[in-house]
């Protein structure tokens, strides 16, 4: 059964002043909404995959719940950014030899993915489905969770979702799922591991320029602005300090554009704005960031190609 929870926000008025906050730093960026938006997604959506490092994570996230969750019986999932995840349909599938949960939480950057995510889900989970809910949210600031959503809850953000974001907003997103959570719940978190100390353009995956350059054909259509994606050119970096590949959308030559409603955007020839990163982990590391919001590590699922893990984590008694 598949169920939608329309955002209450004034939503013009939060993508304006979201907008205007990250175009105003020092380092101009795009919200992740903004590229979620343009990101094609895979003709599988959430359910099977062909894809071999999503049969690696959900090996592992098998592995995770049989070595450290077997007394956990989820009724409630919480699918935090599923469309970087294929797996999780085949993931909810497997649960149903121990437990059949009876709502599930699909929580997208925006109101649309959210819906064909959740449609994607009903469609490929096992009967009797779970009543799937599509909700629009910035978990870095809230997670509306319906009052009375069932418990105990097993939270599920795979795909390197924690990555897609800063240190600072992956530290806030950890923040506001550990303040839903309650004693016997329980989150796995696929992250992808620490990348090689060095790093040149050369060998840095190549983005695609699509999504990219089509955040900004979105701003144009939501605040009838003229940002010209001809006038950028799509360019991946690396970052050591922070362990992370950026995408840059960078100006072929000063411009000035207007954003009605949000900002002037200025830009010299070689400037450029962030749209995306992603950011790359230890166990260390990642254990740091949880304990730091209130969760403590109960285990730690790691792919023989040191690739990516999988961790479970726990609210901290």
């Amino acid at each position: 059964m598949l169920d939608t929870q329309r955002p209450t926000s004034p939503r013009s008025t939060v993508l304006a002043a979201e907008l205007r906050d990250a175009l105003g730093r020092r380092q101009k960026e795009l919200p992740a909404r903004w590229l979620a938006m343009n990101a094609s997604l895979s003709a599988s959506g959430v359910g099977e995959t062909v894809d071999p490092a999503a049969d690696q994570e959900a090996q592992l996230c098998q592995a995770a719940v049989e070595g450290y969750l077997l007394d956990l019986r989820p009724r409630g999932v919480v699918c935090v950014h599923p469309s970087t995840a294929p797996v999780t349909s085949r993931f909810l599938n497997a649960l149903r030899g121990r437990a059949t949960p009876v709502a599930v939480v699909v929580v997208e950057w925006s109101f649309s993915l959210a819906r064909r995510m959740a449609r994607s889900l009903a469609d490929s989970v096992a009967d009797p489905a779970p009543l799937i809910t599509a909700i629009e949210a910035d978990c870095t600031l809230a997670l509306p969770l319906r009052d009375k959503f069932p418990a105990p809850r097993l939270y599920l953000c795979l795909g390197n979702a924690l990555g897609a974001m800063p240190a600072v907003g992956a530290v806030r997103m950890l923040r506001v799922l550990r303040s839903t959570m309650a004693p016997g719940d329980a989150v796995l978190l696929g992250v992808s591991l620490a990348a090689p100390p060095v790093m040149d353009r050369s060998t840095l995956p190549a983005a695609d320029p699509a999504p990219h350059l089509g955040a900004l054909a979105s701003i144009n259509r939501v605040f009838s602005a003229t940002l010209d994606p001809c006038r950028f050119d799509c360019e991946s970096r690396y970052d050591p300090e922070n362990r992370r590949v950026e995408t840059h959308l960078v100006a072929r030559r000063a411009l000035e554009v207007e954003i009605p409603g949000v900002c002037d955007v200025r830009l010299r020839k070689g400037e450029s704005i962030r749209t995306a990163v992603s950011c790359t982990f230890d166990r260390s590391r990642l254990t740091a960031m949880l304990g730091g919001v209130g969760f403590s590590v109960r285990g730690w699922e790691q792919a023989e190609d040191d690739r990516i893990a999988v961790a479970v984590a726990c609210p901290a008694t």
